[in-house]
């Protein structure tokens, strides 16, 4: 995932988080992760599979992405 490391909200911020993380475990071929965050959007919108405002959409769908490959 590249990227400055800014976040354009607390949201994206988060969902970045989110997507580096799976990106760290999809290169350490790691399988059925539960992962935990204090954001409900960011959460809720990964369990749905739909972005929640199309300003974060780019650190969505590259969480998204890595979710789908874990």
């Amino acid at each position: 995932m590249a990227g400055n490391g800014e976040g354009k909200s607390a949201l994206d911020a988060e969902l970045k988080a989110i997507g580096l993380a799976l990106d760290w475990a999809v290169e350490m071929n790691w399988r059925n992760l539960i992962v935990f965050s204090d954001c409900k959007m960011a959460v809720d919108a990964l369990q749905q599979r739909k972005v929640p405002d199309w300003r974060v959409a780019i650190s969505f769908y590259n969480a998204l992405t890595n979710l789908s490959l874990t």
